[in-house]
């Protein structure tokens, strides 16, 4: 699929605003449809699993050179066996990587596809319509109420950033 550049607008500060509306359950969903590269059915989540899988993608393609100080680390075991830890640690997480990788990317052209779809096929998205969800999925942002089992401190820091 190629890219549409009305899709490809959608921005990491977008998809953090977005991101933060949801609650847990929704977040999670959203996080395994990525990891499995799977498409959701709904165009407003579609658009936030685009983020996440973009940023699965960053955190991925950067993620193996942790093999690198795992192995350096090992220096006082000799060179042979801090070589032996090296490679290891970098072919496994090198494969870890690229696999998921390979998936958040398919899973960001699924979304993409469903999130096109959803409005007319053409790719593009009108700006009043860009995020919006059904209205029986969840109450608004603004009508957030605290729960009882959180800290007052952080009931309050979520007031001052609203």
């Amino acid at each position: 699929m190629s890219r549409d550049p009305d899709l490809t607008q959608y921005s990491a500060d977008d998809h953090r605003v977005e991101w933060a509306k949801l609650d847990f359950r929704d977040r999670r969903r959203i996080m395994k449809a990525v990891n499995r590269a799977q498409a959701l059915d709904d165009p407003g989540e579609a658009r936030i699993a685009v983020g996440a899988a973009r940023g699965q993608q960053r955190f991925w393609r950067w993620s193996w050179l942790i093999g690198v100080p795992i192995g350096l680390l090992q220096y006082r075991q000799g060179t042979e066996a801090m070589l032996v830890n090296l490679s290891v640690a970098l072919i496994i997480l090198g494969g870890m990587s690229l696999l998921f990788r390979r998936r958040a990317r398919k899973a960001e052209q699924l979304n993409l596809e469903v999130w096109a779809s959803a409005k007319g096929g053409a790719g593009h998205v009108p700006d009043g319509e860009a995020g919006s969800r059904p209205e029986t999925t969840r109450p608004h942002y603004d009508e957030w109420k605290p729960n009882p089992n959180t800290s007052k401190a952080k009931q309050k820091r979520r007031k001052k950033r609203r």
